[in-house]
């Protein structure tokens, strides 16, 4: 497990903590990642390679072409989807990335501090850029409460010439993904790995609270029972 720091404005600073601590599940140990920093918006993210091998290797996985990403979080932030602009967290980002070359197979959902849920389209632009996170059809609003424990379920699954997000479900609820159908992308030019890569990303919002002299309020995410599977079908 480590961290990705984002920073979006050069020469300013992330301030980040990632620890196992006890003590906040009462059945077993959690993840902590936390952030602060300088700027008016920081990212963190824990990014954990669940497999690395090289390109000429064998790659069990490249059959696996149905994926479950899953996990309970809590949030300890200032959130209320109704006052977005008191939120101290701009939001939150759950993505899993299979390099089986050369395809890059990029799955991600984004919440939003006003409650919308978004997927991660990685098409190009004609600079090249990824078209980034955009709505889902229709669109998906969903809060989430801070201070408590939230269950997470993603899926999703891979063609010969796609990538098809299927399902999510938060705590009780299921949304239908289907609405989002990209085509496959090359992986990066250059990159000789094969990997699994998933994670979990806080992105700092513009500081709301007073004294503490930072740009981006104090924000902590804890993580566990954290499960990644891959199946040949479903």
């Amino acid at each position: 497990m480590g961290v990705y720091e984002d920073i979006i404005f050069p020469g300013t600073t992330i301030e980040w903590t990632l620890a196992y601590e006890t003590g906040i599940r009462l059945d077993g140990v959690s993840l902590e990642c936390a952030i602060t920093g300088e700027t008016v918006t920081t990212t963190c993210s824990s990014p954990t390679p669940g497999a690395l091998r090289w390109e000429g290797e064998d790659w069990p996985y490249k059959e696996a072409t149905w994926l479950v990403y899953e996990m309970d979080f809590y949030v300890d932030a200032t959130l209320d989807c109704d006052r977005p602009d008191q939120a101290t967290v701009e939001g939150l980002e759950f993505t899993w990335q299979h390099i089986c070359l050369p395809w890059s197979h990029g799955f991600g959902v984004q919440f939003s501090k006003g409650g919308e849920w978004r997927y991660w389209n990685d098409e190009k632009d004609s600079d090249g850029k990824a078209l980034g996170w955009v709505s889902f059809s229709p669109a998906i609003d969903q809060c989430i409460g801070p201070g408590e424990w939230h269950h997470l379920v993603l899926e999703g699954y891979v063609t010969e010439s796609h990538i098809q997000y299927h399902s999510m479900v938060l705590d009780d609820k299921e949304f239908d993904l289907s609405s989002a159908k990209l085509p496959l992308v090359a992986a990066t030019e250059g990159w000789v790995e094969n990997f699994i890569q998933i994670g979990m990303q806080i992105n700092g919002n513009q500081a709301v609270e007073e004294g503490h002299g930072e740009g981006v309020d104090p924000v902590t995410v804890w993580v566990d029972n954290v499960e990644f599977k891959g199946y040949k079908s479903l």
